[in-house]
């Protein structure tokens, strides 16, 4: 009984902290909406009883922070949310690939206001703009060339939600804001419906991965027109399948199944090509859930190809994008080849100098179009936070233990991802021969970090702290933290003029 009172003491006091720092971050026009946030908040947990499933628990937290931040900043508030919105407009309305609108210029020929003149400079949009801009309706007789070359470089699977959502809000409205809208809503569903699936799924570490898919700038990337959020939701899909597949059952592989297999690494393969490497963790599956070596080697080079001939498919049809948006990047890459060593002491260079703010950014520590800035007390308290749950989680019923091998992959799939995440960022963003990496952001380390964490999971030889970790409190924290942030970008959009 004590210990139970001491739970509920301890939830009231991380809501009371809270709401303490809430009001004393706030000016007086934020307050309401802060106040809203942490009753909702605080309900919800409090509602929410002994027994239900990880799975489900996500999906309520989900769907209650993903509307506070789909309507925390104005519109076009994101980074590169307007470029994201030209292209998935360009996809929604049946245009796979975009146009060389100029000799340095990619994008489409589009409606002339869809992004009305109130919302073209996306810092300086107020929420007064905002209201404005929904008055204008979309004027498809007088067409305009867009530039979106970043969004340019994105296979057509990243924007399928945001399409679908922009294609249906057409068939209702003309007004861009509520198109632009729709595209967001359609995104955060999407994300919901591939991340409820990956908890389901996962055979273990639910708690570990509730908590990176509920990290703020992962919200706040669901919650808006960038691919990001739909990418990771993709990765952490065939990240929890395939140990699913390996961990969470002992039948063999049924049809249904390998093509399942199949679909994931094709969408993995078109959503970012530095991504591909989350494919080789279909080699944690075991010959035996095949059926025989046979069979099991067969997929395998089935899956490798397939998966290669649609990232350098992708890869060979965007290189004319490239090209014309990065003339220089043809450049980089003969000076690449030429000395890979050197690319090493620019690696090494530039991660050594921004791996603190890489690691907070990973997480929220900056947001919006990288003006927000949030607490980096509790930005890197979710962090650790997040690395002590893999650590410590409680351990669930297996099949068979996680064998190291497994463990060894996932560190290798994590480490070859940002890899390429930093040779592409040098490639497309950074001058040749440049002494650092241009461009470099932490959200992009979302994915390898998820892969990471399976190097941590079931760490041996901690039991009796693992007893201590209580579920809880860990969500409490959680839920603390994003609304924190939250009400840190509403109220950075209320001060925009």
């Amino acid at each position: 009984m004590r210990r139970i009172y001491f739970k509920k003491a301890a939830y009231g006091c991380a809501f009371t902290a809270l709401a303490i720092y809430l009001g004393a971050q706030s000016d007086p026009a934020s307050r309401p909406f802060a106040a809203a946030v942490l009753i909702l908040s605080a309900a919800a947990l409090f509602f929410l009883k002994e027994g239900v499933s990880v799975s489900r628990i996500y999906a309520v937290l989900y769907l209650l922070l993903a509307a506070f931040y789909l309507f925390a900043l104005p519109l076009f508030h994101v980074s590169d949310e307007q470029q994201h919105f030209l292209r998935a407009y360009t996809i929604a309305s049946g245009r796979l690939l975009p146009e060389k609108i100029a000799e340095k210029e990619v994008g489409a020929c589009l409606p002339g206001n869809l992004i009305p003149e109130a919302l073209e400079k996306a810092g300086e949009i107020s929420w007064r703009d905002l209201r404005g801009a929904l008055e204008e309706k979309l004027e498809a007789s007088a067409p305009k060339a867009y530039s979106f070359p970043c969004a340019a470089l994105y296979s057509p699977v990243s924007y399928l939600p945001q399409a679908l959502g922009i294609r249906i809000a057409g068939w209702f409205t003309q007004s861009p804001v509520l198109i632009a809208y729709a595209g967001r809503g359609s995104n955060l569903l999407a994300v919901l419906l591939l991340t409820y699936l990956a908890l389901k799924w996962m055979p273990f570490g639910k708690e570990t991965m509730l908590l990176l898919l509920l990290a703020p700038i992962q919200m706040h990337k669901a919650a808006s027109l960038s691919a990001d959020g739909f990418t990771l939701a993709i990765v952490v899909l065939l990240f929890a399948y395939t140990l699913y597949l390996q961990y969470g059952r002992r039948e063999k592989l049924r049809r249904r199944e390998i093509a399942l297999l199949y679909l994931l690494a094709f969408l993995v393969s078109q959503c970012k090509i530095v991504y591909v490497p989350a494919c080789f963790l279909l080699f944690i599956l075991s010959p035996e859930r095949f059926g025989s070596r046979r069979r099991y080697l067969f997929h395998a080079i089935c899956i490798g190809v397939l998966t290669a001939a649609a990232s350098l498919g992708w890869l060979f049809l965007s290189s004319e994008f490239l090209t014309a948006a990065f003339p220089d990047s043809g450049e980089q890459i003969r000076y690449l080849l030429r000395h890979p060593a050197v690319f090493a002491g620019v690696l090494f260079r530039t991660l050594g100098k921004q791996a603190p703010a890489l690691a907070g950014e990973m997480i929220g520590w900056r947001m919006g179009l990288g003006t927000v800035y949030n607490s980096r007390v509790l930005i890197f308290g979710y962090l650790a936070l997040l690395l002590l749950t893999a650590v410590l989680g409680k351990r669930e019923t297996l099949c068979v233990a996680v064998n190291c091998r497994d463990k060894w992959l996932g560190a290798c799939a994590a480490c070859a991802m940002a890899l390429l995440i930093c040779t592409a960022l040098y490639v497309q963003w950074t001058d040749v021969a440049a002494p650092v990496i241009y461009g470099l952001q932490g959200r992009y380390f979302l994915p390898p970090l998820a892969m990471l964490l399976l190097a941590l999971l079931e760490t041996k030889g901690l039991d009796r702290l693992r007893r201590k970790l209580d579920a809880k409190l860990v969500l409490t924290f959680a839920v603390g933290v994003n609304l924190a942030a939250v009400v840190t970008c509403f109220q950075y959009g209320l001060s925009v003029a």
